[in-house]
């Protein structure tokens, strides 16, 4: 492991419980996961993921902002994030875990939960 010792029992945790969560909610038995060390922003404009769910949990540093669907304006083209009203975001705290709905998750017409990487 590239993680010291307690770090990487943690983490190992961590994705064991979310990865049973995610069981629990989905009832799928396959998933993947991954660690990856963020350097510089990524993805920091709204979009939803075209997945059936994805699950993020930050460690160190600013979080993902997830916006209320009330305050998210679509295109009407294809249900992707047009504008995300600033009041209808909520940014994560170093350590919750986020769990999102895709556009391929059931019932949702192809909008996903609408989302954005912070600036770091």
């Amino acid at each position: 492991s590239v993680l010291p010792p307690p770090l990487a029992a943690a983490v190992a945790g961590d994705a064991r419980e979310l990865l049973l969560a995610l069981r629990r909610r989905t009832g799928r038995r396959q998933f993947i996961a991954r660690l990856e060390l963020v350097l510089g922003d990524t993805c920091t404009r709204w979009h939803c993921d075209n997945n059936i769910a994805r699950a993020l949990v930050t460690y160190t540093g600013p979080g993902t902002f997830c916006a209320n669907e009330q305050g998210v304006t679509r295109d009407s083209a294809d249900g992707g994030v047009a504008a995300v009203q600033e009041d209808a975001a909520e940014q994560m705290a170093a350590g919750d875990f986020l769990i999102m709905k895709g556009g391929q998750w059931p019932g949702t017409a192809g909008r996903g939960v609408a989302h954005r990487a912070p600036h770091v």
